[in-house]
């Protein structure tokens, strides 16, 4: 069990799982491996270019992605879960039971990422609040939690743990129905505007990459504007391509 212990500790995975919190772009380097990386910043030309095309495909043609997106970021979200809560928690109890040879925070990983896809592809609807749940829950006990406690720092209740998670528990619920509410729509407004936003703004990283911030505000409307379009274009689409179930 100390041996387990001390090999997580000394891989840095809590440190990566702390990062990522802060800085999530840091953080989620830290979870690849160190050629991978090193490929990654060796070509970033290139994968800056596919990132582009695939932003905009996903732009403009999510809703026949759907399914695909939803499996993917049910894997991502809680695979990322596993490695970094549920792992830690339950090492002390089966540590003993796992060689050291395994990466059992991977494995972990892995085992969640699988689950999460198979409830996704038998009941969709329960993954997608699930994934509501975990965003209000992030959101929650991050962002609303800290923005509270600058609006009435003088209630004492509300710098301790049980408040944190009482938001966050509140915040969770509520995007978790809205979720399953109103999910098509969330989901076509976010790839249509996060797709053209995003491949906007790695144009310009490449086209002027020492541009200010002026410059990079200028990328984001003309992107902005593009998913104007692409939301229209996605509905429009969606409505003759009946099959596509939500």
């Amino acid at each position: 069990m100390g041996e387990y212990v001390n090999v997580m500790l000394d891989s840095g995975l809590g440190a990566a799982s702390n990062q990522i919190l802060t800085d999530p772009a840091g953080g989620l380097m830290k979870l690849i491996p160190e050629n991978i990386t090193s490929f990654l910043g060796g070509h970033q030309s290139i994968i800056i270019l596919a990132a582009i095309c695939i932003l905009t495909l996903l732009a403009f043609e999510g809703y026949r992605l759907f399914k695909m997106i939803v499996y993917a970021g049910s894997a991502f979200v809680f695979g990322y879960l596993g490695i970094t809560y549920l792992a830690p928690a339950i090492a002390p109890s089966v540590s003993g039971f796992i060689p050291a040879i395994v990466d059992f925070p991977g494995l972990v990983g892995i085992l969640c990422a699988l689950i999460a896809v198979f409830l996704a592809r038998c009941a969709y609807p329960f993954m997608i609040m699930c994934l509501g749940g975990v965003a209000g829950y992030f959101l929650g006990s991050t962002w609303i939690y800290n923005l509270l406690i600058g609006y009435f720092n003088t209630l004492d209740f509300l710098k301790t743990d049980i408040a944190k998670y009482i938001v966050g528990g509140v915040i969770a619920s509520v995007l978790a129905i809205f979720f399953i509410l109103l999910f098509k729509h969330i989901y076509m407004v976010a790839t249509s505007f996060g797709g053209t936003i995003g491949a906007a703004l790695l144009l310009q990283s490449i086209l002027v990459p020492t541009g200010d911030d002026t410059v990079k505000i200028c990328f984001a409307v003309l992107g902005a504007a593009l998913g104007i379009y692409a939301i229209v274009y996605q509905y429009r689409e969606e409505e003759k391509a009946m099959e596509i179930v939500f």
